[in-house]
């Protein structure tokens, strides 16, 4: 029995338990799975290597360290939004420099948030930069720090792993203002942007690789294939987003909203484990004169339901326009349900509640209108709500109900254009109302040594306009700004953009109307003051150096852009008006290097490569200037500014006939002060040919247009008179005279027009009025001593001679008249 016990034995040692053999094949294939991994692991990271030895590839963190004159400080990162957006759509952050360490004594806020709480179109008036001048006011001797890392486009999916990293950079204070990008953003719902709604492992794992230069090298190379099959247009502006609508019932949406809140329970996690108090707020939105950008029925519904309910929804609006609300409501509620998807029938109900003084109904219409709208570029209810719940959980985190306050106030006035320049970018007023109501919120959580300092009260909206300079000046330049960017799609597809337009231009006009010598040195004033007070602040330089262009004083403006460089050389705002005004100065080769220097950094700068045109074309390079104008026209061809450009330079070629087809072009483009622009030069060059009678029809175009500019219908008054039609023109100036009694200009030529057609006594009073309001006009004065002349009153006549040769001595004309006087004599 013995052998057997040990031949047993010997069979279970050579034949292990079933477990034993698994772990066994188990190890066997996993070391055989590293080996064959091995070889592709090992030239991956041979790869990757090779690819940081050659310098390629960027960096992705948010902010790079860097150093000047022995400080530390970070900047952002320009190339840290590559992995969020495809070729040719790349956003940047705004320039600024955080100093490393945090100075001592500062209390540090970051802002996180999109172009809303950059401060789009201007961010020198940030609800950020107003928060933190509200706070240097009310704790005096106290020193804030505003940190706004928000910039146009990004999301939830981009503004997570900059808090991660800012984490690391001092942060008393975050406050997150979020929303708006998440639907049609990176990783959105849209398919302008990349992969829709994507899981979260899956958008991070792609992050992720992005860090890899080896994953960036593979990027651009599937960028380049794709736009060598597909071609590409360029950047199209906002439009392109109308090509790839999110309907209200699309499913993406469900999964954006569960990204969305993975997200800021990651942020607020992030916070609490650096323990920095976060102030989260809800996103407010312009529900009352911003209709949806597009409406839809649903997947799957058919032309002809869309039709129909369309025009249900435009004859509702007629009724409201017509002030009769009632029968518009009737007619939603006959032929329409509050279930529909249909964003533009909610609008439209709103509007009507509205007219009928049901307020909270109309609010409920409106917010609905918003969440339902196809082309989803606002925060809607769903995003506000978890905004409201995770801003309720406690544990360090205040929540600050932005939309719910301001709907709250009644009548519906902070949720129109009062607030609002168009669909969610906030009015210099929007700013401060959000950085008032984030600021009550920001009070409690500051130290018991600052809370000692309180003066009490916050200062209101008039004395930050002082202090960050926020003159006439600055917000006409804003205003413009948005007129230009409503002016094309999404925006001129909407049911309120007549009303818009309308509104934009009633609003430009008061601004330049209240434009005047008085009103500019006040400006000045407060700039120098505020410049004086805080040296070291690049954004008030900034506003100084325009407001003296604004006077003339072009020296002066250059050297304050200079300070501004100096203080902040990572923006190229500077170095571009720098090279824009040495052509000013007749310095084209200055202005081309300083021009080359911003397109080197920024090829995709449009205004700078226009600008570059015009300082090459100032220099004579034509063949250049014509080939770069050219192929800007190429790149942006709804562009006006690109075609008026290609015409002035191909005008300065000689190439008149060319010339004016760029000018045609662009006046069939952009906004109506862009369509106005261009037809000025193509009456211009029209009227420089002879042909004043296609001249006149151009400039009569503008004045129709723009029934208050007086420099068209000054300009079609003198191109009929030289094409012989002078009783229309005498008409045109009687007009022109009668909304600007103080137009000289048109006063004198009015005279002459006169005085041609024999009506000397009328013209008489037309020259003497305009020597009352230019008294050093010789021109005057020597015509209304020629109709003094022709009455024979000669004396008088003498006179108005006389005075010509006193303020012009070297005036042929008058001498002759004064001789010939003499003999009469």
């Amino acid at each position: 029995m013995a052998w057997l016990n040990s031949s047993r034995k010997t069979t279970e040692a050579s034949n292990p338990p079933v477990d034993a053999q698994r772990l066994s094949v188990g190890r066997k294939w996993l070391f055989r799975g590293v080996a064959a991994l091995g070889l592709p692991l090992a030239l991956f990271f041979l790869l990757e290597a090779g690819l940081r030895l050659l310098g390629y590839g960027d960096p992705t963190s948010f902010f790079l360290l860097k150093e000047d004159r022995g400080a530390r400080y970070l900047t952002p990162n320009e190339k840290f939004a590559v992995p969020f957006f495809p070729p040719g759509l790349l956003r940047r952050p705004v320039p600024m420099r955080v100093a490393v360490p945090k100075p001592e004594g500062t209390y540090r806020i970051f802002v996180f948030g999109e172009s809303a709480a950059m401060g789009d179109p201007d961010p020198a008036f940030s609800f950020g930069r107003q928060l933190e001048a509200l706070l240097r006011d009310r704790f005096p001797g106290s020193s804030f720090e505003v940190v706004n890392t928000a910039f146009t486009a990004i999301n939830s999916h981009a503004i997570l792993p900059m808090a991660r990293e800012c984490a690391a950079h001092g942060g008393d204070l975050w406050i997150v203002y979020m929303g708006n990008n998440e639907l049609e953003g990176p990783f959105g719902a849209g398919a302008l942007l990349g992969p829709r709604a994507p899981p979260i492992p899956v958008v991070r794992a792609a992050l992720a690789a992005s860090s890899w230069r080896a994953g960036q090298a593979w990027r651009s190379m599937a960028a380049r294939m794709k736009e060598g099959a597909a071609g590409s247009a360029g950047w199209q502006g906002m439009k392109r987003l109308v090509e790839h609508p999110v309907p209200p019932d699309d499913p993406a949406r469900e999964r954006v909203y569960r990204n969305f809140e993975a997200n800021v329970v990651d942020l607020l996690k992030i916070a609490r484990a650096a323990q920095v108090p976060v102030v989260l707020s809800t996103v407010a939105s312009n529900l009352r004169d911003h209709s949806p950008f597009l409406s839809s029925l649903g997947m799957g519904k058919s032309r002809e339901e869309e039709s129909s309910i369309r025009s249900l929804v435009e004859e509702a609006a007629r009724w409201v326009d017509q002030g009769r609300a009632g029968e518009a409501l009737s007619l939603l509620e006959k032929r329409g349900n509050d279930r529909t998807l249909y964003a533009e029938w909610h609008f439209q109900k709103g509007r009507a509640l509205l007219a009928a003084g049901q307020t909270n109904l109309a609010f409920s219409s409106l917010q609905k209108a918003r969440d339902l709208d196809a082309l989803p570029l606002r925060a809607d209810s769903r995003i506000n709500g978890l905004i409201r719940t995770l801003g309720r959980t406690g544990d360090g985190v205040s929540l600050v109900d932005v939309e719910g306050e301001w709907m709250a106030a009644g009548d519906g006035g902070a949720l129109g254009g009062e607030y609002f320049f168009e669909h969610v970018h906030f009015t210099f007023e929007g700013n401060y109302g959000l950085a008032r109501a984030v600021a009550e919120a920001v009070l409690p959580r500051l130290p018991a040594s600052l809370r000692a300092r309180d003066r009490g009260g916050w200062a209101e909206v008039e004395w930050t306009r002082r202090v960050l300079v926020y003159s006439r000046w600055s917000e006409l330049s804003s205003w413009e700004q948005m007129a230009r960017r409503i002016s094309g799609p999404p925006f001129t597809n909407q049911s309120t953009f007549r009303a818009t337009a309308d509104a934009y231009r009633s609003k430009l006009e008061d601004l330049r109307a209240g434009m005047n010598a008085a009103e500019l040195g006040h400006a000045l004033n407060a700039a120098r003051e505020a410049v004086e007070k805080t040296p070291s602040d690049p954004h008030l330089a900034t506003q100084l150096a325009r407001l003296l262009e604004a006077e003339g004083n072009i020296e002066e403006a250059v050297s304050t852009w200079r300070r501004a460089r100096s203080l902040l050389p990572e923006a190229l705002t500077s170095l571009y008006e720098l090279g824009r005004l040495a052509l000013k100065q007749g310095k084209p080769d200055e202005s081309v290097d300083a021009l080359r220097e911003v397109m080197r950094r920024r090829p995709e700068a449009m205004e700078a490569g226009l600008e570059l045109v015009r300082a090459l074309a100032g220099g004579g390079q034509l063949p250049e200037a014509l080939s770069l104008a050219e192929q800007w026209v190429g790149k942006a061809s709804e562009s006006p500014e690109a075609w008026l450009v290609l015409g002035a330079v191909r005008e300065r070629s000689q190439r008149t006939n060319e010339a004016m087809l760029a000018y045609r072009e662009a006046a069939s483009r952009g906004s109506e002060s862009a369509r106005v622009s261009a037809s000025l030069e193509a009456a211009r060059v029209l009227s420089l040919s002879g042909r004043f009678g296609e001249a006149a029809e151009w400039y009569r175009r503008v004045s129709l247009a723009q029934p208050g500019n007086a420099a068209a219908r000054l300009n079609l008054a003198d191109a009929l008179a030289k094409g012989g039609q002078r009783e229309e023109a005498t008409t045109v100036l009687r007009e022109l005279i009668a909304i600007y009694p103080q137009h000289w200009e048109a006063r004198y030529l009015l005279g002459i027009e006169l005085a041609m057609q024999q009506k000397v006594k009328e013209a008489e009073a037309e020259f003497t009025e305009v020597i009352l309001l230019k008294p050093d006009f010789a021109r005057a004065h020597l015509n209304l001593g020629v109709a003094l002349a022709q009455q024979q009153r000669m004396g008088e006549a003498l006179a108005r001679f006389q005075e010509v040769l006193r303020l012009d001595p070297k005036n042929d004309q008058a001498r002759q008249y004064v001789k010939l006087i003499g003999e009469l004599k």
